[in-house]
């Protein structure tokens, strides 16, 4: 497929697993985009341990993110191979692999099985319990039904560390949480009540920087021996905010990006700050289901390398990379921001581009070099943007919310959307919400659990998805595309019980599109339809 599509590959052969002959002589076996290795050229003490480790580079206008296998020994877990199976039992050239241990080629990177396209809720945890009790965690623990009704599968809260600001971005303790949200004990008691609910819990890891009232920022700043490499410094001249440092000379001004002047950036190059953020993984990884790495682009990609060879396997990696960047997928993240469709919808909700163009957010995703549509995190808004509803009308909201829900990847809905709210960190309405709304992102929850292929099949917006016509309303503001299983999409037949077509309006009025004989019924709806069907938000056909 790789030599189809233009695409060279370069197999390179992990040199910390083998030792250089081995290696070469296995990376000379490539044939173009394939690489056949017997088992024999494998010597038996690369089975161990780490295993053999081999890296597929893609190679056309620029090289691509790197996908690895692992050669090595079974030990008798089910992990996963590189093709998604189970354990692949190989004997030696002599007939015995390790006195008979199988040998499995998996993946080592591979996301948690529960972390498959999950439906996420982000919540902006001081403003969930709404607009007059304060929150803390025994209040959004009683508000998990909730959450259940909303179907999620996982809830991201924003961070829950000791923190001097209602965001909680700025951190002065990773060990406690802060102290107006409640007890280690009470934070562990809601993601017990979330996990009897099924609902795993993301945590924000802020580790790029600390707040500046951090004891180690200040003791970095007081001259401390032990803390002096702590903290990147940078010369007078990256300081563009106007900030008053005091009697600082050139060289010793804290670094920071924009004018987050009150969140140093702590230093990576330091062995002791890394030995310290990956004691703090340690620590909270052994409590919650995965990480929303904040500021995630501002991180070394070794240090990320480290964290996730480190958590246990069952454990989501989710990355705040901005903009969208596949180089954090190798070996790194397992699901990503997706800014390319984000900046889309706003777009298209501002009349600016044509709903069509949701298609160019998979164009440019493969571009950039994303191979897998799943690995994305799709969202309409978060607690950094404004409210798309405020921006762009209900009408619009509804459309991006079925887009996000009906195309491959992790939903996300953040808090308040599917209630109205028009400030972006403002408390979620509940006495006042928008009932109607909330209902409609409870049926596209519904239905996307309902049916496989819009968790797990493929997207095409070509074949038959191009013959949907758009018989009265505004063609500019409705787009089609079907889900199909993987492998399938070229010239999906929509008529096949294995296709859906998705019709999405983003109009303040409803359309009637022509669609391709033998759809007969609206998911969504709940409906049975002819060849002319009236769209509101959405229509899932089949």
């Amino acid at each position: 497929d790789a030599a189809d599509r233009g695409v060279g590959v370069e197999f390179l052969v992990d040199d910390r697993d083998a030792a250089p002959e081995t290696v070469t002589r296995i990376e000379s076996l490539a044939d173009g985009a394939t690489l056949a290795v017997p088992l024999e050229a494998v010597p038996d003490d690369a089975l161990d341990g780490d295993g053999l480790r081999v890296h597929a580079v893609p190679r056309a206008e620029r090289y691509g993110a790197a996908e690895t296998v692992r050669i090595g020994r079974g030990n008798g877990d089910e992990r996963r191979t590189a093709d998604g199976g189970g354990v692949d039992e190989r004997p030696t050239a002599d007939g015995v692999a390790g006195g008979g241990a199988p040998v499995a080629v998996t993946d080592p990177h591979a996301a948690p099985e529960w972390a498959d396209a999950p439906t996420i809720y982000e919540a902006f945890v001081r403003s969930f319990a709404g607009d007059t009790l304060p929150t803390t965690f025994r209040e959004i623990e009683r508000r998990v039904p909730y959450l259940e009704s909303l179907r999620v599968d996982a809830l991201w809260l924003t961070p829950v560390l000791a923190s001097p600001t209602e965001h909680g971005y700025h951190v002065t303790d990773y060990y406690e949480t802060a102290s107006d949200l409640g007890s280690r004990e009470a934070f562990e008691s809601l993601v017990e009540t979330c996990h009897d609910a099924g609902i795993r819990v993301v945590f924000d890891l802020v580790i790029n920087h600390t707040s500046r009232d951090h004891p180690a920022f200040q003791m970095h700043a007081a001259g401390v021996d032990a803390y002096a490499d702590h903290y990147r410094r940078a010369d007078g001249a990256f300081d563009v905010t106007g900030t008053d440092w005091a009697e600082l000379a050139p060289g010793d001004m804290p670094e920071y990006y924009f004018n987050w002047r009150r969140i140093p950036n702590l230093n990576f190059d330091s062995p002791a700050v890394r030995a310290w953020l990956l004691d703090v993984v340690d620590e909270w990884a052994a409590v919650v289901d995965g990480f929303r790495a904040d500021v995630a682009w501002g991180v070394p990609h070794g240090f990320w390398k480290e964290v996730a060879d480190r958590v246990p396997d069952d454990v989501l990696l989710l990355d705040e990379t901005l903009p969208h960047d596949p180089f954090y997928g190798e070996g790194e993240f397992d699901l990503h921001y997706d800014t390319s469709l984000y900046g889309i919808l706003r777009d298209v909700g501002a009349g600016e581009a044509p709903a069509s163009a949701v298609g160019d957010a998979f164009d440019r995703a493969a571009w950039l070099g994303f191979d897998d549509p799943s690995a994305q995190m799709r969202y309409v808004e978060n607690h950094d943007e404004d409210r798309y509803l405020a921006e762009y009308g209900r009408d619009a909201l509804k459309a991006a919310a079925a887009t996000v829900f009906t195309l491959p990847g992790a939903p996300m809905i953040y808090a308040g959307q599917e209630r109205g709210n028009e400030t972006y960190r403002g408390p979620v309405r509940w006495h006042d919400g928008d009932n109607d709304l909330t209902d409609f992102h409870r049926d596209l929850a519904a239905l996307r659990e309902r049916e496989p292929l819009l968790r797990e099949g493929a997207v095409d917006f070509s074949g038959p998805a191009t013959d949907v016509r758009v018989v009265d309303g505004d063609p500019e503001r409705v787009t089609a595309y079907a889900r199909t299983a993987v492998g399938d999409n070229e010239g999906a037949d929509e008529a096949d019980g294995d296709a859906l077509l998705v019709v999405v309006n983003f109009a303040t009025e409803p359309a009637t599109v022509a669609v391709p004989e033998g759809v007969e019924t609206d998911l969504f709806a709940d409906r049975a339809v002819g060849t002319e069907v009236a769209v509101d938000a959405v229509a899932v056909l089949r």
